[in-house]
């Protein structure tokens, strides 16, 4: 993120993903500003909390496959001739191969 470039201290909304370079329209939102700030903090402590505990209780992975299972079910509702569609859906079966097996379907 600190190659990103900003406008007095707030992200833009849009990326490219290959160089980074802010795309048009440029757009800043203090909002979304403030809810980065507070979802990179709540990323931070769960960071911290982990460090502690770096197995991943019961309670933790019953979370995760729930958030899993409601994404698919989002993306179940979405129109086929989407494209993002197609990506979001190989994506998400491709991060849930990769997780524990306790995580999956």
């Amino acid at each position: 993120m600190s190659r990103l470039q900003q406008y007095r201290g707030h992200f833009y909304n849009w990326y490219d993903t290959r160089d980074l370079r802010p795309l048009d329209p440029r757009y800043v939102s203090s909002v979304d500003s403030g809810n980065l700030a507070a979802h990179l903090i709540a990323l931070a402590n769960a960071c911290r909390e982990w460090i502690d505990a770096p197995t991943p209780g019961r309670s933790s992975c019953i979370g995760i496959k729930d958030a899993v299972l409601l994404a698919r079910e989002a993306l179940q509702d979405l129109p086929n001739d989407l494209r993002t569609h197609t990506i979001a859906s190989a994506q998400l079966d491709h991060a849930s191969m990769r997780s524990p097996r306790r995580l999956r379907r």
